[in-house]
């Protein structure tokens, strides 16, 4: 009656009672006694009543059994019901008790035990729903994703309900396979199964996986339509899929319409805008959030330096170093991680190796971070010593970690180290990953063994625009015929040509043999819009037409750009001028630079500085030449710039010696 009524505190208490009276409970009160137990999850009053069935005898019973099964599974006592388990006659199992100790496992961590149980459990009783949901969860915990997908075919209706969908979209997810993820969802709606929260923030993830914008407005508009699009699990996740697709004043609206912002939601704003870059953004979140009395966590810290990832933001990036210590985070292993990541891409070597060796724990992205920022900085046999010791310490390298070694071999052009990381690619099951078998494609290319190249290429089940460009980097220097071709294989495979891919183009079309062709590949970049605002193109397009000697057309692109602010581009016309042996026209162009307001950076201080000293020595000594009060006030300039401390490392020597030349 208590037991029915959902009163099982007092079922315990009627329990000793009867005990305590002389009373005899048979296997029945047993049973029931025992499920209270194990719903309560009190195993100390149950460890009592088993004790009990023992003195009487009934701890073979099929009741008992399955009722203690079910009460240690429950309590997480997994190697008491598993022993009872599997002592057990399979007439005596039932499905409630099974399914408590699959249940018991997956929640451990421990899916093979599961499956091992629900294998023995096919052999004597039909599962239920919740026995093949939580099968399907084990399957996924173990990666077994082809076995998930048979077993969850052989579930009828109605057992196929959201939540084994959900187990489906989720595993999928989580497991990188987002287009899956995405199928199943779509099969879901077309059975007529109604999301549920869980259901639209894993198939949210998914598609933010795939930055699959298009699916990403259906899954909001369905969130809208059931009243979920402001609750803070499918709030995060939009604004997280918003952001994937760069779409940040979407993910700010629907940031703006949660009205009880937890953590979580904080932290996915502040994701989205610091993976694009967006700094500035970053720290008015960051601020937002602190006058709002959220306390920040690891995850808000990891998001904030990974935006400070570069050599413009690296103070504010070294303060939040100060503040991560304070509030006691440096022993966390992510926070550590994004520390090493941030120092390393900007360049500060010195502080990313200070900080990777103060690391008591290291991962696969503490190492990944410190080796791709010694290859990035082209500190190639850093890079090696520390992938070496990586492998001593035992760590497996993945294809992060191989990319960036192959990259280094590419740098020194060293094929004998490329081919033993080729092979030990091919040991590791990466050889045809997409990550690894760019980098393949890209050593083999540095290293002009394009046969070798073309063959991984060829091997690969798919390609993307990075293998593609790779390859057309190898060619474009000595087939540019076969490098135009794969430019044409790149769209008709529906992929999108880079500014990369189009860079590699124009660079190999410098000097006047073949900049009618670069000229034909101008016209394709700005027929596709690519060269607004792209400095990377810009630069490259400059260079072909100053290799080529072709002044005038480089004059009407620079006229052309939309940003003149762009010391980039204005260094890049005055050096084609200085290599074309036209300083004076150098000079002109750099004070019209000043007279723009635009700053000089490192590059024009060198670039100018050689044609003040071309001119000087073209002077022969004439104080009365043009040039010669130009060249003085230029170096006045620079000379400021120095004093100012931007170009101390540059050497003040330099400018002196000129000053005495102009003097002589």
């Amino acid at each position: 009656m208590y037991s029915n009524r959902g009163l099982l505190e007092s079922v315990l208490h009627c329990y000793a009672s009867f005990i305590n009276s002389g009373h005899l409970p048979d296997e029945s009160i047993f049973s029931i006694t025992l499920s209270v137990c194990a719903k309560l999850e009190n195993v100390e009053f149950g460890r009592l009543v088993h004790c009990c069935v023992i003195k009487r005898g009934f701890e073979f019973t099929s009741f008992c059994q399955g009722a203690l099964i079910h009460l240690y599974a429950k309590c997480n006592f997994l190697s008491s019901a598993r022993t009872i388990f599997d002592s057990t006659p399979l007439s005596h199992l039932d499905t409630v008790s099974c399914t408590a100790l699959i249940s018991g496992y997956v929640q451990v961590g421990l899916p093979e035990e599961a499956l091992h149980v629900f294998d023995k459990m096919r052999n004597t009783c039909y599962p239920d729903q919740v026995a093949f949901i939580t099968v399907l969860n084990a399957y996924m915990a173990s990666g077994k994703l082809d076995d998930a997908c048979q077993l969850f075919e052989q579930m009828q209706m109605p057992t196929c309900n959201v939540v084994a969908w959900n187990v489906m979209i989720s595993g999928h997810a989580k497991r990188g396979h987002y287009k899956e993820a995405v199928a199943f969802y779509r099969q879901m709606r077309k059975n007529g199964i109604k999301s549920s929260r869980s259901t639209l923030a894993s198939v949210l993830s998914a598609i933010a996986g795939l930055a699959a914008l298009d699916h990403g407005l259906l899954v909001h508009a369905e969130a809208i339509k059931q009243g979920f699009d402001s609750s803070i699990y499918v709030g995060s996740s939009l604004i997280n899929m918003y952001g994937k697709c760069e779409m940040l004043d979407a993910a700010q609206r629907v940031f703006d319409a949660i009205s009880q912002k937890n953590m979580v939601v904080w932290n996915a704003m502040l994701g989205a805008y610091a993976q694009n870059g967006y700094l500035s953004n970053v720290m008015d979140l960051f601020f937002d959030m602190t006058s709002h009395g959220i306390e920040p966590d690891e995850f808000t810290y990891t998001s904030i330096l990974s935006s400070c990832a570069c050599f413009e933001f690296l103070e504010i990036g070294s303060k939040l170093h100060s503040t991560i210590v304070k509030k006691r985070f440096t022993t966390n292993l992510c926070v550590n991680n994004a520390l090493v990541d941030m120092y390393a891409k900007a360049g500060a070597l010195k502080e990313a190796r200070k900080q990777f060796e103060h690391m008591k724990h290291r991962d696969n992205i503490s190492w990944n971070a410190i080796i791709v920022g010694y290859v990035q900085e082209e500190e190639e046999i850093d890079a090696f010593n520390l992938f070496r010791k990586m492998n001593l310490h035992g760590i497996v390298p993945d294809e992060v970690s191989l990319a960036s070694i192959l990259s280094a071999c590419g740098n020194l052009k060293v094929l004998g180290a490329g081919l033993q990381f080729h092979c030990l690619s091919i040991k590791l099951g990466l050889e045809t990953n997409l990550f690894a078998g760019s980098s393949l494609i890209d050593m083999y290319s540095k290293c002009q063994a394009i046969e070798n190249a073309h063959k991984i290429y060829s091997s690969m089940p798919e390609w993307s625009v990075v293998s593609m460009n790779a390859l057309i980097a190898g060619y474009a220097l000595k087939n540019m015929k076969e490098a135009i071709h794969l430019l044409h294989d790149m769209q008709i495979l529906g992929l999108t040509p880079s500014e990369i891919t189009f860079a590699t183009l124009v660079d190999a079309c410098k000097g006047p043999p073949m900049v009618i062709l670069g000229m034909q590949i101008h016209c394709a970049i700005v027929k596709r819009g690519l060269l607004c605002g792209s400095e990377f193109l810009g630069t490259s397009l400059l260079g072909m037409y100053m290799d080529s000697q072709r002044i005038a057309d480089a004059k009407i692109l620079f006229s052309e750009f939309s940003d003149l602010r762009s010391a980039v581009l204005w260094t890049a016309l005055i050096s084609g001028h200085t290599q074309n042996e036209c300083n004076d026209e150098a000079l002109n162009l750099y004070r019209e630079m000043r007279d723009n307001n635009v700053l000089p950076d490192q590059a024009t201080f060198v670039t100018v500085l050689r044609a003040c000293a071309l001119l000087s020595s073209l002077r022969d000594g004439d104080k009365s030449h043009s040039s010669s009060d130009e060249i003085l006030h230029v170096l006045k300039h620079l000379t400021a710039l120095m004093i100012d401390n931007r170009f101390q490392e540059y050497g003040i020597s330099q400018i002196a010696i000129l000053f005495a030349f102009c003097d002589a």
